[in-house]
């Protein structure tokens, strides 16, 4: 998140979007949608007993399995993190994929979460102007704050020094929003419910806020699903064969 970015000239005007522009009194429900769906991530520390570090990831759906998705450098190199849920539901998540081509990872809980799995759009980008409901975990020990930001618009190519956050060639979302550390893995979250992007983290000297496009997420986890269907089917006791009379 302390990559320099150049966005001179590379902010493009989005396509039409799922949804339309809207103020406060219609972003309620999105509110209480982003806060039930989010996930504190917490790492471990291997040296300690203490948690080392936290984030925030969301729950979404594969496969009708729920997962939870969050940025790599969230879970950084941990294999197993601690998932704690609004409505004070907490378990085991095993790191089942961390991406090499963009900042997500994507975490398999032990248990079923009781959070809602927020939707992807039909399709698009969103509407620059759109108003969004962010969510997360903000300087390491303020928990579901959900802030409001507007779409500035979708940019793409970034020249960044280090890597691409939403992958080489991929669109990213542009946020005029907050987003404090802890939020990074957040879900960016429109007046329907739908998801439109992952909280990457600010571009400094700005007030922008980096998002991943959910595009780019769908097809990382077109990748995956199988990965996770497998890692479930290994987690259920295996069936005693009937015994024939």
């Amino acid at each position: 998140m302390s990559l320099a970015l150049a966005l001179f000239g590379l902010v493009v005007l989005a396509a039409p979007a799922h949804a339309q522009p809207h103020g406060l009194d219609e972003l309620t429900d999105a509110h209480a949608t982003a806060a039930r769906a989010t996930a504190l991530v917490l790492r471990p520390n291997p040296r300690r007993t203490a948690v080392e570090n936290s984030g925030t990831g969301w729950v979404t759906a594969l496969a009708g399995i729920k997962v939870v998705i969050t940025n790599r450098h969230v879970v950084s190199h941990a294999s197993v993190v601690l998932l704690q849920f609004h409505d004070g539901q907490a378990m085991a998540g095993d790191v089942l994929h961390v991406s090499s081509a963009i900042d997500m990872a994507v975490i398999l809980p032990r248990e079923t979460p009781n959070a809602p799995a927020l939707r992807f759009p039909p399709g698009g980008n969103p509407l620059r102007g759109e108003r969004v409901v962010l969510c997360g975990h903000p300087l390491g020990f303020l928990r579901w704050v959900t802030t409001e930001g507007v779409v500035a618009g979708v940019a793409s190519d970034l020249p960044m020094q280090g890597e691409n956050p939403c992958g080489d060639g991929q669109s990213c979302v542009l946020l005029d929003a907050e987003a404090e550390r802890g939020v990074s893995g957040g879900p960016v979250v429109d007046r329907a419910g739908y998801v439109i992007g992952m909280v990457w983290g600010v571009i400094p000297g700005t007030s922008l806020t980096l998002a991943i496009h959910t595009d780019v997420l769908a097809r990382e986890l077109m990748l995956v699903q199988s990965r996770v269907e497998e890692a479930l089917a290994r987690r259920r006791p295996p069936t005693e064969p009937t015994a024939r009379p």
